[in-house]
């Protein structure tokens, strides 16, 4: 069940961000009961943190299978950075949510402020 609103609490996340999730999100998207959620994990901050904690484990044990299979340094290197670019991509909240670099190229349009031409899009599945 805490694999399962983990899991919601991402998708969540990429859909309307960390700080606009509420607890009721979570649930709705678990498909459980809000009592269910704070039974399990006790609040909004500890959910985002097992959230954390969950996909910094799985990108470590990822990394750490990457070293035991690679004799040279180099290929090494290579593949931790392919691997870290690749999961960012594809384990971002709900697999679809990608930093738009063309939103941040010197040819953007300017803006009233100019630190709101980097943001995220929801890109096409």
């Amino acid at each position: 069940m805490e694999a399962r609103i983990l899991e919601a609490a991402l998708i969540q996340f990429g859909k309307g961000g960390v700080k606009k999730t509420t607890i009721e999100d979570i649930a709705r998207q678990a498909d459980v009961d809000r009592v269910t959620v704070y039974r399990r994990i006790s609040s909004r901050d500890d959910v985002v943190r097992a959230v954390m904690t969950r996909e910094m484990e799985s990108m470590l044990a990822e990394l750490d299978a990457i070293s035991v299979h690679n004799n040279d340094v180099h290929t090494l290197v290579a593949d931790i950075v392919v691997t870290v670019i690749t999961r960012w991509h594809t384990r971002s909240p709900t697999g679809c949510w990608h930093w738009n670099r063309t939103a941040c190229s010197p040819n953007s349009p300017p803006m009233a402020d100019p630190r709101s031409r980097c943001r995220w899009q929801r890109q096409p599945p």
